[in-house]
C-alpha cells in the first residue's frame, strides 16, 4: 500500500514551527475561553456588527425609535409628576408575567417605584431596538437581543443595596448583618474557585447515597449536547 504524500498528511505534521504555531493559537484560544466564560468576542463582535450596520441604514427603524423614546419619556414624566407628591396612582408600566423581581409592595413606595419604573421603560425601549431590525441574520438577531437583555439584568435596581427597599429593610432590621453573611459567602465562593474546590454543599451529595450512578450510553450526540 502506498503510503501517504506529505502533500495529502498536511504539511503541518512535518513542520516544527507549524506545529507549534498552532499549539500557541490553542493556548490563546483557552485562555481567552476561560478569561470570557466560553464566549467568544468573534462571536459578538460579529453579531452586533451586523445588528449595528443594518440599523444604521435603516432611517425608517431609528426614526421609530427616536419616535418610541420621546412617548415614552413623557409618560414617564407624567407618571412622575403624581408619583412624587404621593397620590395614589397606578403603575405606567407592568413587568412581564415572568418577571417578579419588582412584586413586593416595597417597590411601590417612593422612590423605589419611580426607579423601577425607569428601568422597565429602558428595558423595553432595548428590546425594540434590537428586535426587528431588517437584513439582520436571525441568529445574530437572537445573539445580539439575549445579550443585551442579560446586561440590563445586570443593572437592575433589584441587584443593588441602595436600590432595592426588600435589602435595605433587611439590613435595617438585621443591624447589617446580612452585608457581613453575604460579604463571608462571597469570599468563601472566591477562595474555592482560586483554588479549584467545589462548591459550598458539593459535599451532601454523595455517590451512591444521595446522588444515582448508573451506567449508560450516548444516544445522541450533537454540536451543542450529548443525551445519555
Amino acid at each position: 500500500m502506498k503510503a501517504p504524500s506529505a502533500f495529502e498528511l498536511g504539511l503541518e505534521e512535518f513542520d516544527p514551527a507549524a506545529q507549534m504555531a498552532l499549539e500557541a493559537d490553542r493556548l490563546a484560544r483557552a485562555y481567552a475561553a476561560r478569561a470570557t466564560l466560553g464566549i467568544s468576542p468573534a462571536a459578538l463582535a460579529l453579531a452586533f456588527g451586523d445588528w449595528w450596520l443594518h440599523l444604521a441604514a435603516s432611517p425608517g427603524k431609528l426614526l421609530e425609535l427616536q419616535r418610541k423614546a420621546a412617548r415614552k419619556a413623557l409618560r414617564y414624566a407624567s407618571w412622575w409628576a403624581q408619583a412624587v407628591q404621593g397620590k395614589p396612582c397606578a403603575s405606567c408600566i407592568e413587568p412581564l408575567e415572568q418577571d417578579t423581581r419588582f412584586r413586593s409592595e416595597a417597590w411601590q413606595q417612593w422612590p423605589f417605584n419611580a426607579v423601577y419604573q425607569g428601568f422597565l421603560f429602558w428595558q423595553q425601549w432595548w428590546h425594540n431596538a434590537t428586535t426587528g431590525v431588517h437584513g439582520v441574520s436571525a441568529h445574530h438577531a437572537h445573539v445580539v437581543n439575549f445579550t443585551v437583555r442579560q446586561l440590563l439584568d445586570i443593572w437592575s435596581p433589584s441587584n443593588f443595596p441602595w436600590s432595592n427597599p426588600e435589602v435595605l429593610r433587611a439590613a435595617a432590621g438585621q443591624a447589617g448583618r446580612n452585608f457581613a453573611e453575604g460579604a463571608a459567602n462571597f469570599a468563601d465562593d472566591w477562595h474555592r474557585e482560586t483554588l479549584g474546590e467545589c462548591f459550598a454543599g458539593a459535599e451532601a451529595f454523595v455517590f451512591g447515597e444521595r446522588v444515582v450512578v448508573m451506567s449508560g450510553s450516548v444516544v445522541l450526540r450533537n454540536r451543542l449536547v450529548e443525551l445519555i
